[in-house]
């Protein structure tokens, strides 16, 4: 029974571990329909040039564009780190489910897609080890920057958005970032969940599985197992 909810409850982190990723390339998609109305206000630069527009204007103009920046630059960021953390998942479950051959045969395509031949031992050492070595802790890990990430996100977008919120030319994009913005709360919401399963998996099995295992093995009399 022990093993069997055990069982369960990977299975349940695994759906999370792979389902995040993917929520977040669509969301990092959804993002271009931002910067295409974005584009599409700097090219008509809001049907006047940019040179003739007021000093308050431009300032309200530049405020959008670099806080706009930031939170484009932490969308990358973020969808960079849960890449890596899939990559991970994808690897170890080839490792253990179908064979080491295998394993190492994607470890090393993955290394080639993102790492220079100089790097690409060490990136295949480094994959390799991540993905077999406490892969909860990793995970945990990866969860947490993304999350870190994301709320920047969120953060670097509200503050934009209030940039121009009482800009009429700017409604339209800010209509796409309030939708966004209900993406990116779903993204951290999940993140905390996958965060939060993740502790309560390393603390169960410490704690609680283990200790019951140990209790309905049947040790006969006279032999010493040493539990550390």
């Amino acid at each position: 029974m022990l093993a069997k909810i055990q069982k369960f409850i990977l299975y349940f982190m695994l759906i999370f571990y792979l389902a995040v990723p993917i929520f977040e390339f669509v969301f990092f998609t959804n993002n271009l329909i931002i910067s295409n109305s974005f584009k599409e206000i700097n090219e008509t630069e809001i049907d006047i040039s940019y040179k003739n527009m007021t000093n308050e204007t431009k300032k309200i103009y530049d405020d959008f564009g670099n806080s706009y920046g930031y939170f484009h630059i932490f969308s990358i960021l973020t969808l960079v780190i849960l890449i890596f953390g899939i990559s991970i998942n994808i690897i170890m479950i080839v490792f253990v489910c179908k064979s080491v051959i295998e394993g190492a045969k994607l470890t090393v395509f993955c290394c080639q897609s993102c790492a220079s031949a100089e790097n690409l031992g060490s990136c295949v050492q480094n994959m390799t080890k991540y993905s077999m070595t406490n892969p909860l802790l990793i995970q945990c890990i990866i969860s947490a920057l993304a999350l870190i990430s994301k709320s920047a996100e969120m953060v670097y977008s509200k503050e934009a958005r209030s940039r121009v919120k009482d800009e009429k030319d700017f409604s339209e994009v800010c209509e796409h970032m309030i939708s966004n913005e209900k993406s990116i709360g779903i993204m951290i919401a999940l993140l905390v969940i996958v965060i939060c399963c993740t502790l309560a998996k390393y603390f169960l099995d410490k704690y609680y599985f283990n200790k019951k295992l140990i209790q309905n093995i049947n040790i006969p009399m006279g032999i010493n197992v040493p539990i550390s």
